[in-house]
């Protein structure tokens, strides 16, 4: 099988060491989800590349761009600050990468549970059939 090479991006204060020895588990706790994908790669016999490029800037640039869009045209709150909403969209996509690395969920239900749960909230949703019922 040919072994795959694979670029995880994170935030800068977020890469794993290759191992957990030697560090107190409130240390782990920050970078738990990080330290579970990239060891379930290295497992999987991928190369994992942790250079730090441009790349983690520039999708930062797009992301902040959109959320600040999202604010202008009203889509999202107004009482909440492009930082803040961007560190919830973040703690988000960490909370699909372990759900997909522990198999609670593969990753289209992963991906549409972020969608959903961003966009809007965990409020109980309308049954689309209810109306149709008498």
């Amino acid at each position: 099988m040919k072994k795959l090479r694979t670029l995880v991006v994170v935030h800068s204060s977020l890469v794993p060491p290759e191992n957990l020895e030697g560090h107190p588990e409130k240390e782990i706790e920050q970078w738990r989800t990080e330290y579970d994908v990239t060891s379930t790669l290295r497992s999987l016999s991928s190369t994992i590349q942790g250079e730090r490029s441009d790349a983690e800037q520039q999708i930062g640039t797009i992301i902040r761009a959109l959320l600040q869009r999202g604010l202008d045209d009203g889509t999202f709150r107004a009482d909440l600050t492009v930082e803040e909403l961007g560190f919830l969209l973040g703690q988000l996509l960490q909370a699909a990468a372990r759900m997909t690395a522990e198999h609670v969920a593969g990753v289209e239900k992963a991906a549409a549970l972020i969608t959903s749960v961003f966009l809007h909230g965990t409020e109980r949703r309308q049954d689309a059939t209810a109306g149709e019922a008498g």
